[in-house]
């Protein structure tokens, strides 16, 4: 058990990779590259104690950035969508990069998916709360490219530990007012990456209301009641009855690419995900008010991870969040956070297993 390290195939002619890996005491295990802190693989183990990997991914940053799917990736300074890749904070407006058609996505050109992090390492196993624990701690001088204001010094810290929690931690401290949303971009398939879709899954998810998209997926402003919709999981159903509903807005996105509203505050059990053939089950904590779920609708067929070529709908994301566009809708929760104030966010990821 520990952290050890491998150099991970970078990009010819730039800065080398470095690929972390975080083991606990029953093998189960976590890789992170030190680029995009990206979650590369989950090794966690099956009814029979079989360990497989459930985190989609590449074996090569040529392609991850071929894929371009922030696959694993940190998400920041403000993770999914921002319209017209402006908006304002006390009447001022700032104007970002576009990236996606007339608006941006997850950050931009400035995106955290592509900073090289500083890395700071921790192996406890000794007696006490953190025995058995290992903690990677990923550092970044955000310095406000592509049109965010002021600076950020962004952290971002995995935790790994014998009971397979994996927990991401964020802390953020601004220079200036400015919008902060950050979140991971992990794409999970509890039978093993290479299993097929995910339509199987049973899905739980709290929460009562969901924020319809138009056309180009974008949130209309609209907070509507899941009952009676293809978004309604405070029961767990499968992943696949919704997908392969008449839903409008199931068809719009040629699957599931929204925000769902999450009940309760503070940070509460929000989501629970169990697949039957390998008994695996994933229990997710946040403290944050939305979670995106995305169902991987538009997968390039590209050789991936041990040569797999991912099919649409074989991974899912449950990206914990403040709601998509919040920098310009009033009424959802608000992702400004205020100069020399500090921004702490925490997501885990609670791996098990079913009898």
């Amino acid at each position: 058990m520990g952290i050890t390290l491998r150099s991970f195939p970078g990009i010819p002619g730039q800065e080398a990779v470095t690929a972390y890996t975080l083991e606990n005491a029953m093998g189960a295990s976590v890789e992170i590259l030190d680029l995009g802190g990206i979650v590369r693989s989950i090794r966690v183990p099956d009814r029979y104690g079989r360990l497989d990997d459930i985190a989609l991914g590449q074996d090569t940053m040529e392609a991850y950035r071929t894929n371009r799917s922030c696959t694993g990736a940190i998400l920041g300074r403000n993770a999914n969508r921002i319209a017209g890749a402006t908006f304002s904070i006390d009447g001022k407006e700032y104007t970002l990069d576009r990236n996606l058609g007339l608006h941006n996505i997850h950050g931009g050109s400035a995106g955290y998916s592509t900073v090289k992090f500083l890395v700071e390492t921790e192996d406890t196993e000794s007696a006490g709360a953190d025995a058995g624990t290992t903690r990677l701690i990923l550092r970044h001088k955000d310095r406000g490219e592509g049109g965010f204001p002021g600076t950020v010094d962004f952290q971002v810290t995995y935790t790994f530990n014998d009971d397979c929690v994996l927990d991401i931690a964020y802390q953020a401290d601004p220079s200036e007012d400015t919008v902060l949303n950050p979140s991971n971009h992990c794409y999970f398939n509890l039978g093993g990456h290479a299993s097929g879709s995910v339509e199987n899954h049973l899905m739980k998810i709290n929460a009562d209301f969901y924020t319809p998209n138009d056309y180009e997926c974008m949130p209309t402003g609209e907070i509507l009641s899941v009952k009676g919709t293809a978004f309604d999981f405070n029961t767990a159903r499968r992943i696949g009855e919704g997908l392969r509903s008449s839903d409008a807005q199931i068809i719009l996105c040629k699957g599931y690419d929204h925000n769902l509203c999450l009940a309760g505050r503070g940070y509460r059990l929000v989501a629970e995900v169990s697949e039957s053939t390998s008994g695996r089950r994933m229990d997710v904590y946040t403290d944050t008010p939305g979670v995106q779920l995305f169902t991987a609708n538009n997968m390039p067929p590209i050789p991936s991870k041990d040569g797999v070529i991912y099919q649409n709908h074989q991974g899912f994301c449950l990206e914990t969040q403040y709601f998509p566009n919040s920098a310009n809708l009033s009424h959802f929760p608000s992702p400004v956070q205020r100069k020399n104030t500090t921004f702490r966010s925490r997501t885990s990821y609670c791996f098990g297993t079913s009898k």
